[in-house]
């Protein structure tokens, strides 16, 4: 029998949950989302799954030698035995204030990153963060897990950070309205829009990727799996070698470049670094010229369908699309970067429904409406402990090059506002037409 009905969000999803007594028995999809994913089905179960961790535990040779040093054992060999709140609140409380006492609260990690639970006010990065600043403060992480190559090297090629940019990127709705071509740099995963941080009250991307197709916006698949793109978008399959986006982007850009269907007033006027890039493509500075044949060999994708997506991408409204995931390894910032270059060559960047994004089809939210403002959230004190878990100032002037971690696409060009005015590049997609 139920008693009441709650309304609940998780990151999946907006639940209406069923409850019966204390206890939850039923989560009903919320009626305002038409597309509901099914992880909901699953989370009831594990509120008596074995692997439910039901009160505190510690590992047994940690409890054995407290006050000695570390165990004699093999580390993680022990197992973890239960504690009761109370012991468990003591032996926290303890180890905090010895480790602070004895090597100061910089020696304390806050770490917990990670989504946890959907909102602000239960959310664990938040409340562990919180807690030891009021215990004197801790060692925070730097950035994130999700798209930290990302945030970094944006701000020195399009004058934002990540957070910032993902607010200008076009809408499924714009690249409807005004584009012609997507080419998904890691696909388009469906699997992956079935969640957001925070919360989900509607799914609403993969039914609006199927609206641009209806629209008549056409999709490329550049990824290892032809399943990364979902199958009622029609898109072509490129299956890439793994981790050579950016040798494919470059092969694209030589030969829209060699059949002079690039916007050079553009890129001498509105970036910076063309010069060098284009002799880098040409093979000035290694001899050997980023040709469609040179991209094939690296990639595994044919010259002939590199040249003709090339064509493609030179004469219609395109939007690059770089996934999360391409960013996540070693040069990763490269694609990213390179992504940004492909899109000011095409001659798309800065038009409607056109140019660059990064993480449509990573989450649900990339690509949807933007937010009308933020969600209120408790403050948190400063943290009193000064540490490199803050990221270095975005860069003011729009003459500002890339860092000399990021140099190796070598003159990779940043676009600019056109401007030197002390404000950080901004990108308008009303300026061109």
């Amino acid at each position: 029998m139920v008693d009441r009905i709650v309304p609940t969000v998780a990151h999946w999803g907006s639940s209406l949950a069923h409850v019966s007594g204390d206890r939850a028995v039923e989560l009903v999809p919320h009626p305002l989302d038409a597309a509901p994913s099914p992880i909901a089905d699953g989370v009831l179960s594990t509120l008596d799954d074995d692997a439910r961790i039901r009160q505190p535990m510690a590992r047994l040779g940690w409890l054995r030698a407290r006050g000695r040093g570390t165990d004699p054992g093999r580390r993680g060999e022990p197992p973890f035995v239960p504690l009761d709140w109370d012991e468990a609140l003591d032996l926290a409380a303890d180890e905090i204030d010895r480790v602070r006492t004895e090597h100061g609260n910089a020696a304390i990690f806050g770490g917990s990153y990670g989504w946890g639970s959907a909102g602000r006010f239960h959310h664990p990065q938040s409340q562990i963060h919180r807690f030891l600043t009021v215990a004197g403060g801790y060692t925070a992480s730097h950035n994130n897990y999700s798209f930290a190559a990302l945030n970094i090297i944006l701000p020195h090629v399009l004058g934002h950070s990540y957070g910032h940019y993902v607010e200008l990127m076009p809408t499924w709705a714009d690249i409807a309205a005004d584009g012609e071509l997507v080419v998904a740099f890691g696909g388009l995963p469906p699997k992956n829009t079935q969640v957001n941080p925070g919360g989900v009250l509607r799914h609403t991307s993969v039914s609006e990727q199927r609206a641009c197709r209806a629209a008549g916006v056409e999709f490329v698949n550049v990824s290892p799996l032809r399943t990364d793109v979902q199958p009622e978008l029609d898109a072509q399959w490129l299956p890439v070698r793994p981790g050579t986006d950016v040798a494919l982007m470059l092969g694209i850009a030589h030969e829209i470049v060699a059949r002079d269907l690039h916007d050079e007033d553009f890129l001498r006027r509105c970036c910076t670094g063309w010069d060098a890039f284009a002799g880098y493509l040409h093979g000035d500075a290694d001899g050997v010229p980023k040709t469609p044949a040179w991209a094939a060999a690296v990639t595994g994708i044919p010259a002939d369908d590199i040249v003709a997506l090339a064509v493609r991408m030179a004469t219609r409204r395109t939007m690059v699309m770089v996934s999360w995931s391409l960013q996540r390894a070693r040069f990763g910032e490269q694609t990213i970067w390179m992504g940004v270059v492909l899109a000011a060559v095409t001659g798309s960047l800065g038009r409607p429904g056109g140019g660059f994004g990064s993480g449509y089809g990573s989450t649900n939210q990339a690509g949807s409406p933007r937010r009308l403002g933020q969600v209120a959230s408790f403050g948190r004190p400063r943290n009193p402990v000064r540490d490199s878990s803050r990221s270095p100032a975005s860069p003011t002037c729009c003459c500002t090059r890339a860092p000399r971690s990021t140099t190796t696409a070598r003159g990779t060009p940043t676009r600019t506002s056109g401007s030197c005015t002390g404000a950080a590049a901004t990108r308008s997609t009303t300026t061109r037409t």
